[in-house]
């Protein structure tokens, strides 16, 4: 495969094994990525990674509107597993969508043509990403039970939530119409407003901003600070006299920069990300 950006082996590593996690619609899919830049790739990466819960206790909030809900009598008891899951630490992955394991990056899109029509390809244009979380910076927990393979079964009312590394915020209990109805934005606006009022601050802006790929900026911002530390760490590694870390690798762990030696996997250096 060419090299067009002059990549270190390292880095041209990097990039291979982040086109090769990532999961895709199919293999047209997987070869886009592979083609494309590295920071591109590190952008994707990091929208995917990003609609994942990295694993790690924090502490819950639950907003009224959860157990106002006329669906919550029925799923109390689930909800408080969830609650108490978070709390511990507990891998909350199992309960999103199984499309953040199966269909993480699905191609672009040719322009809209006459036999496909905006709204439809506006929706196709969504494949492979996580709307809600782009739009709105939520995510969506299912409520049903475990399966066999450690995921749990889809269900019709869903569980909204808003993640950050140290807290989770229940927001509401809604459906899959709450994508597209307010439910869910209405209230993150409004909490949000309500608490940097009570902060002294102001109205907070309408959402994350979103770029015309679909990913939000600050994803794109984040993958740029990434690359300019990839680039001194792995110039200061080429440059360090002990063998054993000139025989090193970088990896992303979640958004954490690694280093480690390619054979024993002893780690050098790890720069800790935001998530």
């Amino acid at each position: 495969m060419t090299n067009p950006e002059n990549l270190s082996p390292r880095l041209a590593g990097l990039k291979a094994d982040l086109a090769a996690r990532i999961p895709t619609r199919n293999q047209t899919a997987q070869t886009e990525l592979a083609a494309k830049s590295l920071s591109e790739v590190i952008i994707r990466y990091l929208s995917w990674q990003a609609r994942l819960i990295r694993p790690r206790p924090r502490d819950v909030v639950i907003w009224p509107e959860v157990t106002a809900s006329s669906h919550y009598p029925a799923y109390a008891a689930e909800i408080a597993n969830i609650e108490a899951a978070f709390r511990a630490g507990d891998d909350m992955n199992p309960y999103l969508s199984t499309q953040v394991r199966t269909h993480a990056y699905a191609a672009e899109l040719p322009p809209p043509t006459a036999a496909l029509s905006n709204d439809e390809w506006v929706k196709r244009n969504w494949r492979g990403k996580d709307r809600m979380r782009v739009t709105v910076d939520a995510h969506h927990l299912h409520l049903g039970g475990k399966q066999a393979d450690g995921s749990v079964a889809r269900s019709g009312p869903l569980l909204f939530a808003g993640i950050t590394p140290d807290q989770a915020f229940f927001l509401t209990i809604g459906d899959h119409d709450s994508f597209d109805d307010g439910t869910v934005s209405g209230i993150m606006h409004d909490k949000l407003d309500a608490y940097l009022a009570s902060q002294g601050g102001g109205a907070m802006l309408g959402g994350p901003m979103i770029t015309l790929g679909g990913t939000q900026v600050k994803d794109v911002r984040r993958a740029d600070s990434i690359m300019k530390t990839l680039r001194k760490l792995d110039d200061a590694l080429d440059n360090h006299a002990e063998s054993d870390v000139n025989a090193s690798v970088i990896r992303l762990e979640w958004d954490d920069i690694v280093a480690t030696n390619d054979t024993s996997g002893q780690e050098f250096t790890r720069i800790k990300g935001q998530l």
